[in-house]
């Protein structure tokens, strides 16, 4: 499998920044302690660009987003079978994150 090109995952970081109104911090990969890629005041943002996302996620997402009813936010929660379910991961569309949770673009 060939490796992406770097431009690819930087301005995938860098949407992701203008987005919630901050710029990347270019710290991801390089960096020795693993900073996050983008961070706001109370975000936190490791960004990945993958060729393909895992389909039984994308599946159980589609299924909540078929549920869901006018303003309901559709996520799904995943969780490893004898895993805690503290650690559970909970997914949702990045148009709805922003639409629920991110700040006006000032741009």
């Amino acid at each position: 499998m060939s490796r992406q090109h770097k431009r690819t995952w930087q301005r995938h970081e860098q949407a992701v920044a203008a987005a919630l109104g901050t710029t990347r911090t270019g710290a991801g990969a390089q960096s020795r302690d693993g900073g996050a890629d983008v961070v706001t005041e109370w975000l936190a943002i490791e960004c990945k660009s993958w060729r393909a996302l895992p389909a039984r996620v994308v599946a159980a997402l589609e299924q909540a987003e078929r549920a869901a009813g006018d303003g309901q936010l559709a996520i799904a929660v995943i969780h490893q079978v004898g895993g805690r379910r503290a650690d559970d991961l909970v997914i949702l569309r990045w148009s709805d994150f922003v639409a629920w949770f991110g700040e006006p673009n000032p741009k």
